[in-house]
C-alpha cells in the first residue's frame, strides 16, 4: 500500500540548508526504513543536489524547481505535476528527523481526506485567537482570524513542519488559496511570519485540517533536552534554531539514537 508513497522537501540557499536535508534524509532511510519516492524542490541542478542525497535514494529521487525568492512558499508550488501520481504524500521541513519506523505517519493520511499536522503546546494553546499574544500568536494566524471576525473559539496552533495528505489533488485548492492570500499580505509580514499562519487559517476556513492525530508521532523541539531519545514517537521537528544549531542538534540526536541502540 505504501509502495507509491512520496516524502518531499523544499530547500534553497547555502550549503548548511542542504546539510540539514542530508541529515533528515539519512534518518528517513536508516531509521524510518522508508522505501518510497523522495521529492526535493530546490534551487540547484540535480547533479549539484545528488551529493546530499543518500545513494540508496538516487533511483527514486524526483527533483522540482524552487527559488530563494519564493522562500517558505516553495512547498505549495505543486503545479509542475511531478508529484501527482503518489499517495500518500508527506511534506517535511529539512529540520525534521525521523526516529522510528515511518509507516504509521504514512498510513495516517489514508484514514480520511484531511491534511494532518501536529500542534504546538504553548501557553495560549487553548485560547481563542482574540486572546493570543500579538507577536507569537501571529505565527499561527492571529492577524487573519481577527481581520475575518472569527468567532471567539479556541483554535489549534498548527506547526507546518510536517504535513500529511492522501494525494496532491486534495491540496491543490488549499495550496492555491495559500498563495492567493499570501499575495494580499505585506512583504514584511510574510518575511517575519511566513506561510504557517496562512496555512493554519485556511485549514480551518476550508475544513481540511486534522490537528490531533499527528501529535501521537511528532515532537517539536526548541532544545535537544526537550526530546529524550527514550521517548521517541516517530518524528522530531527541530524548531527555532539557527541553521548551524539545527545541524548540531540533529546530528547529536541521531548519535543519541545510535548509542541507545548499541546498549
Amino acid at each position: 500500500m505504501l509502495n507509491h508513497a512520496l516524502v518531499y522537501y523544499c530547500v534553497y540557499g547555502g550549503d548548511p540548508f542542504y546539510e540539514c536535508l542530508r541529515i533528515s534524509l539519512d534518518s528517513l532511510l536508516r531509521i524510518g526504513g522508508y522505501t518510497g519516492a523522495v521529492g526535493v524542490a530546490c534551487d540547484r541542478s540535480k547533479a549539484d543536489l545528488l551529493p546530499y542525497i543518500p545513494e540508496a535514494m538516487h533511483a527514486r529521487l524526483i527533483v522540482a524547481p524552487a527559488t530563494r525568492e519564493r522562500g517558505w512558499f516553495n512547498r505549495y508550488d505543486i503545479g509542475h505535476g511531478r508529484f501527482d501520481q503518489f499517495s500518500p504524500v508527506v511534506y517535511a521541513d529539512i529540520d525534521v528527523v525521523f526516529d522510528r519506523d515511518v509507516s504509521p505517519v504514512l498510513m495516517m493520511p489514508l484514514l480520511r481526506r484531511k491534511v494532518f499536522l501536529a500542534t504546538e503546546q504553548l501557553d495560549f494553546a487553548n485560547l481563542p485567537p482574540t486572546r493570543w499574544p500579538e507577536y507569537s500568536g501571529d505565527f499561527f494566524g492571529r492577524y487573519l482570524y481577527l481581520a475575518d471576525l472569527w468567532p471567539p473559539l479556541p483554535m489549534p496552533l498548527g506547526n507546518s513542519g510536517l504535513l500529511g495528505f492522501e494525494d496532491i489533488d486534495l491540496v491543490k485548492p488549499l495550496f492555491a488559496a495559500v498563495s492567493e492570500l499570501a499575495d494580499k499580505q505585506s512583504a514584511e509580514r510574510l518575511r517575519v511570519f511566513g506561510d504557517q499562519p496562512i496555512l493554519n487559517f485556511l485549514l480551518q476556513k476550508m475544513y481540511l485540517g486534522d490537528f490531533d492525530r499527528m501529535n501521537r508521532h511528532v515532537r517539536i523541539a526548541r532544545s535537544i533536552a526537550e526530546v529524550p531519545v527514550e521517548a521517541r514517537q516517530g518524528v522530531v521537528h527541530f524548531n527555532v534554531f539557527t541553521t548551524e544549531a539545527k545541524i548540531k542538534a540533529m546530528r547529536a540526536y541521531l548519535d543519541g539514537i545510535s548509542l541507545s541502540a548499541a546498549r
